[in-house]
């Protein structure tokens, strides 16, 4: 069985800066079996279109 994985994370500051915003960062993912994946990203697109969400959400 193959999978996709999608990874996102949050708060990258935390790594960097001497003064970061937030006290914690967020690493996730997402995994899809490949044979899935046309199915959720129609489903996904629908909810976009749906509720009018452009760019990136979350």
């Amino acid at each position: 069985m193959n999978f996709d994985i999608y990874c996102d994370e949050s708060r990258l500051d935390l790594l960097s800066s001497e003064n970061p915003a937030s006290k914690f960062m967020v690493i996730g993912s997402l995994w899809l079996k490949t044979d899935s994946r046309v199915a959720y990203k129609g489903d996904i697109h629908d909810l976009r279109n749906k509720h009018l969400i452009g760019g990136e959400f979350k």
